[in-house]
């Protein structure tokens, strides 16, 4: 294969310009600091990121990052250790792609699984109880008399957000990039775009379509003003000093202190598991596996790729394991129980 010249340097940042001109920011930030890491392999080895790119030994440094980012002196978890190595080979099929090297791929993937570090299964933490107190202390807040238009706005956008992320499911930046044309206010469904430009369909409840109606209308004043087709709009907007009378998106940011200030204010602030935007897409999962016992279902409904993400959740719902433990440990005995006698036999028949 006829490669093309280019330094390592110039190499990685036209590969990081890719995400970031397809505003996947958080996956070019995250693959940068995984880069950055290899780079300081490379000065370790005293490879200079001028080095044409073609000139790297593919295989050997593979296995040598690898072996650094194990370090126990490098502090990397897993879980970042398993980021910086798809930094790395997505870079490698960059190089492929582009015509810059010529990378054993084949060789880099069986390198990587067999080195790297497997990550043990988390049970996500979820507070059922502390969001199920949340919700309610929503459903029933009353918004004081003489409160402001904008904190009245303010107040109806963050009982609808609250109510998306835990009765709808989306994720806290699926839900800043919605627009209003993608609700069907009809079948109280909308067509997103999640995870990796994916298209799903979502089904809102009824409780939480009539708080993002009232939400709406009280906006009725800065949507018309806009000019714009109503449609075109985004479905939570910031309501804040300085976006003034202007309708602009709402931020991740602002969605992650929306959540915490209301934790704060119904007085859950200080449970052990904290509550956050991502919290209550996990409450929504987890109550859809424990009102239908249906794991196919749950994970269709929460658009996870595996089956395994979601069976994550069952292990917070097992009936059968509850019963043989209670019927262990919580039925009454008058006398000890003698685990060196016998056990019983069945001589029926």
């Amino acid at each position: 294969m006829r490669t093309r010249k280019i330094t390592i340097k110039a190499a990685i940042e036209e590969f990081l310009d890719i995400y970031e001109s397809k505003d996947a920011h958080k996956t070019a930030a995250a693959y940068k600091t995984g880069l950055t890491k290899f780079q300081n392999l490379l000065e370790l080895h005293h490879v200079s990121i001028d080095t044409p790119v073609d000139k790297l030994e593919f295989d050997t440094l593979t296995v040598e990052f690898i072996a650094l980012l194990q370090d126990k002196r490098e502090g990397v978890s897993v879980a970042t250790e398993k980021v910086y190595l798809t930094a790395l080979r997505q870079f490698f099929i960059f190089l492929v792609g582009e015509g810059y090297a010529d990378v054993p791929i084949i060789r880099i993937n069986s390198l990587i699984k067999k080195r790297a570090r497997k990550e043990g299964k988390r049970i996500p933490q979820v507070d059922i109880v502390g969001i199920e107190i949340l919700l309610i202390f929503l459903e029933h807040y009353t918004i004081p008399a003489g409160t402001s238009e904008d904190e009245v706005l303010r107040i109806l956008r963050d009982r609808a957000l609250i109510f998306v992320l835990a009765e709808v499911g989306l994720r806290i930046d699926e839900a800043c990039k919605m627009i209003r044309g993608q609700v069907d206010w009809n079948a109280g469904r909308a067509i997103i775009r999640g995870k990796r430009d994916k298209e799903a369909v979502i089904r809102i409840s009824t409780r939480t379509m009539n708080y993002l109606n009232a939400y709406l209308s009280a906006r009725q004043r800065l949507d018309g003003a806009t000019g714009k087709p109503l449609m075109s709009l985004p479905l939570f907007v910031r309501h804040d000093l300085g976006a003034g009378q202007k309708i602009l998106p709402m931020t991740t940011t602002t969605g992650r202190a929306i959540v915490a200030d209301w934790i704060s204010k119904c007085g859950l602030k200080d449970r052990p598991a904290k509550t956050t935007p991502h919290s209550l897409r996990h409450y929504y999962v987890t109550m859809i596996y424990y009102e239908t016992r249906d794991l196919k279902l749950a994970q269709e409904l929460a658009r996870h790729d595996s089956s395994e993400t979601t069976e994550r959740y069952t292990h917070l719902f097992d009936r059968r394991l509850d019963e043989a433990y209670r019927n262990t440990f919580e039925k009454p005995r008058i006398t000890p129980v003698d685990i060196t006698a016998p056990l019983p036999t069945n001589n029926a028949g």
